[in-house]
């Protein structure tokens, strides 16, 4: 097929958490694939600043453009082409029943995130698994915020959820759940930059290993399942390749006929 544009995840698709480190050859399929014409696109659920403090952007590869939050924002061609953001009186109340339970959080803007209170043993533990650098600490200040991130274990989710129904929390992490205003889907991401580039989603793929991945469906046609993925992704997808480190992103690619 002649593909168009190409989406990735980051974590455990591009970089591999038990080496530590980029997988050169999936870098290299990129950068291939990107001479022949065809964009390329992160997606990822982390927040644009985690990108960047992860290195995404500087693997040599110049990206058309990037899915942040889990679809939360989409950027391409130097502009915003899909931003939800949650409103400041919905942040208040959150805020004050967060500060009650003595808990903190990250609040995610489009390009920064910062902590609302100090660090706490819930967001130590959380950060044991996820390593993304130090962020500043201060208060909500009517900023434009994305998400949230909150450090908790889950035994307070049914107290936010009876108490602030109106969001959306997706828990990932025994310590960590992202929440939203707008639900976030990565095919919603995908679905605005094809959109504003007039690609058909018959001629797009991505790339990825979890279960969040499967939205990605919903914005465009050839879904790939890293070997390493969860068995949901792996069900839903139309090619579940070799893991990642075996050299599973080049594999598919050569599979698919993007590069030769």
């Amino acid at each position: 097929m002649d593909f168009k544009a190409l989406f990735f995840d980051i974590d455990w698709t591009l970089f591999d958490h038990a080496a530590k480190a980029y997988v050169p050859s999936g870098i290299e399929a990129i950068k291939k694939a990107k001479k022949k014409g065809i964009k390329v696109f992160l997606c990822s659920s982390r927040p644009y600043d985690s990108m960047v403090t992860f290195g995404a952007f500087d693997l040599g590869i110049e990206w058309d453009g990037y899915v942040s939050s889990c679809g939360g924002v989409a950027y391409t061609d130097g502009k915003y082409v899909r931003k939800t953001l949650i409103k400041s009186s919905d942040l208040h109340r959150f805020d004050r029943l967060a500060h009650k339970l003595g808990l903190t959080y990250e609040l995610v803007g489009p390009t920064s995130r910062h902590l609302a209170y100090a660090p706490t043993v819930y967001m130590h533990r959380f950060r044991e698994l996820y390593k993304d650098g130090e962020v500043p600490v201060y208060r909500y200040r009517g900023e434009e915020v994305v998400g949230i991130l909150m450090f908790a274990p889950n035994h307070y989710d049914s107290l936010f959820k009876e108490r602030l129904s109106s969001f959306t929390y997706y828990r990932f992490h025994d310590y960590g759940v992202e929440i939203s205003e707008v639900p976030h889907k990565k095919g919603d991401g995908i679905k605005a930059i094809l959109r504003y580039h007039n690609i058909d989603p018959a001629l797009a793929a991505g790339f990825g290993d979890d279960t969040q991945d499967l939205t990605m469906k919903e914005g465009l046609c050839t879904l790939v399942a890293m070997g390493n993925g969860k068995e949901e992704l792996k069900k839903g997808a139309d090619l579940v390749t070799a893991r990642i480190d075996e050299d599973g992103l080049l594999k598919a690619f050569l599979q698919l006929g993007i590069i030769v």
